[in-house]
């Protein structure tokens, strides 16, 4: 690239650690709350395919990658209307081929129960998975 002669030199050593932000971040709670197609798209491309363990349930779920739900109500709460994402039980014999209009969908708040359930050691992440709690505005997309 010839940034040498300039005294810049580039870590060409490629990672394949995926790194989550398991916090609210400072975009999010605005992208939460308000029902634009970019806040939607942020916020999917954070979650989307993220696993999480409910001990409810006894489950592993994982973040669909179709979209996320608006929820104008949700019982008495008063942070309503806001996204939630949508998420499906994965099972050993699930592969990926599988279409998830097959399975239906059950929605999940973004907030610290769901962050709790991503930090949970049953919710099966792969090796090359860290989480990070920081927070901080990264500007998301």
């Amino acid at each position: 690239m010839g940034l040498g002669k300039y005294g810049i030199t580039l870590d060409m050593d490629a990672t394949d650690m995926v790194v989550f932000k398991c916090c609210e971040e400072d975009w999010e709670k605005e992208a939460r709350t308000k029902q634009l197609t970019i806040n939607e798209f942020r916020l999917l491309y954070k979650y989307i395919g993220e696993k999480f363990f409910d001990k409810d349930e006894d489950q592993v779920y994982k973040i669909c990658a179709t979209n996320l739900e608006w929820q104008m109500k949700i019982g008495k709460d008063t942070t309503a209307p806001c996204y939630v994402v949508l998420a499906k039980p994965v099972s050993e014999e699930d592969d990926d081929e599988e279409e998830e209009g097959e399975v239906e969908c059950g929605s999940y708040r973004i907030n610290d129960m769901l962050y709790d359930m991503i930090r949970d050691s049953r919710s099966e992440h792969p090796e090359d998975f860290q989480i990070k709690e920081e927070q901080g505005d990264s500007g998301g997309v």
